[in-house]
């Protein structure tokens, strides 16, 4: 996946550098039985900063080169219909200099259950550990949903704390999504079939990057890069269980800031201009 954003003039902004963000990861099941999985995943990124604006009153200047590597595994055991429980487990480094020291290292862990609720939904019970997301790091904590399986035709749902994932399709040819995580991660989706598997899409979405920054005096503290976007595309096969995406459009409230997470709004922040968007997502799967 290759995205790329272009600075362009814009009221009430700093202006700002060009961006260029670049990520691979994929996951692979390593073993599976009738009732048991076991996979491993690997992901890692970058963005690249064509100059590094400065965070006011503090002085900071955003590292031009910011990386994320991580590495997990998972395991699931169907124990009956509608009844798992499972893990996942995710460690690695998301900084400016990865692995330096134990200060730059990411923890990501989550244990959850699955039992039936009416008819063909369910409950899903969790508890969840982070040291580097856009809200309550390094806090434990529990949370609860509700997966609805077409209570009407076309719509699935998960529904709970802190969390919503919402699908719908009223006919062949049109699908609507939604997804939230927390106060600060959202995205809204909706496209249309334009021939048999080819679908175009307009999409909105906001997802702060964090990163634990080397030499950071206040170890609490995330360098994050928050920003808004709105983009249209196209979505097709290739062929050989290849797909592509391609989209184009524009972010907005795009700012720089150092904080303990991407909820506090009282913190000094470089704001960069609005800038155009492009994105390309190829993707595999057998």
């Amino acid at each position: 996946e290759s995205e790329r954003s272009t600075n362009s003039p814009a009221p009430g902004r700093t202006g700002g550098p060009d961006v260029i963000r670049q990520e691979a990861g994929g996951s692979i099941v390593v073993w599976k039985s009738s009732s048991d999985v076991w996979s491993v995943s690997a992901q890692a990124g970058r963005l690249e900063l064509s100059a590094s604006p400065v965070i006011p009153v503090t002085g900071l200047a955003v590292p031009g080169k910011l990386w994320s590597v991580q590495t997990g595994g998972g395991f699931s055991r169907r124990i009956g219909e509608r009844r798992r429980w499972g893990a996942n487990l995710g460690l690695g480094s998301a900084s400016d200099a990865p692995f330096s020291s134990s200060r730059e290292t990411e923890i990501r862990a989550t244990v959850f259950r699955e039992f039936p609720g009416r008819e063909r939904n369910s409950w899903l019970l969790f508890l969840a550990y982070s040291n580097n997301r856009s809200f309550l790091n390094n806090v434990p904590f529990p949370g609860a949903a509700y997966v609805f399986r077409e209570p009407i035709p076309g719509l699935n749902a998960t529904v709970g704390l802190p969390f919503v994932l919402v699908s719908y399709q009223p006919g062949k040819d049109w699908k609507l999504a939604l997804s939230a995580f927390g106060p600060t991660n959202v995205a809204t989706e909706g496209s249309a079939r334009i021939r048999s598997s080819v679908w175009a899409y307009t999409r909105f979405e906001r997802n702060p990057s964090q990163w634990l920054r080397a030499g950071r005096s206040n170890l609490s503290d995330r360098l994050i890069f928050d920003r808004q976007e709105v983009r249209v595309g196209v979505r097709s096969p290739l062929g050989a269980g290849v797909s592509a995406d391609i989209s184009a459009g524009r972010e907005f409230r795009r700012r720089f800031y150092e904080s303990r997470d991407a909820t506090r709004s009282s913190v000094p922040k470089a704001e960069l201009a609005d800038a155009w968007v492009g994105l390309l997502r190829l993707s595999w799967r057998r």
